[in-house]
């Protein structure tokens, strides 16, 4: 997400079933060496996504045939030059991406 590799050769957005510009869902700006990404909210809302408990999600399909999904329950986040994010809590992720995350389970200062 930070490096904008959106596209049909790396990785394709969806909100919903349509394939979307993530520049549309997404505002990143650099602040204190850090990626500050927030999460634009839908413009149009209904009665149950007014009910649900998380702020936006979306489908992505890396290179064309491994599909995840992303629940942000947080309209804003950090990410450092590693790609730790910070809310760990609140954005949640599943499919093949999560499969991919195993480093995640380990402290920010390991050292093998």
């Amino acid at each position: 997400m930070i490096e904008n590799k959106w596209g049909k050769k790396e990785f394709i957005l969806f909100d919903g079933n349509f394939a979307t510009d993530a520049n549309l869902h997404f505002e990143i700006s650099d602040v204190n060496n850090m990626k500050l990404i927030k999460v634009k909210p839908k413009a149009i809302t209904t009665n149950i996504e007014t009910k649900s408990k998380f702020f936006r999600s979306f489908n992505v399909l890396y290179n064309n045939k491994e599909q995840s999904k992303i629940i942000f329950k947080t309209s804003e986040f950090y990410v450092d030059a590693f790609g730790n994010h910070t809310h760990i809590d609140q954005i949640d992720f599943s499919g093949e991406i999560s499969k991919k995350r195993f480093g995640d389970m380990l402290p920010l200062d390991f050292e093998p």
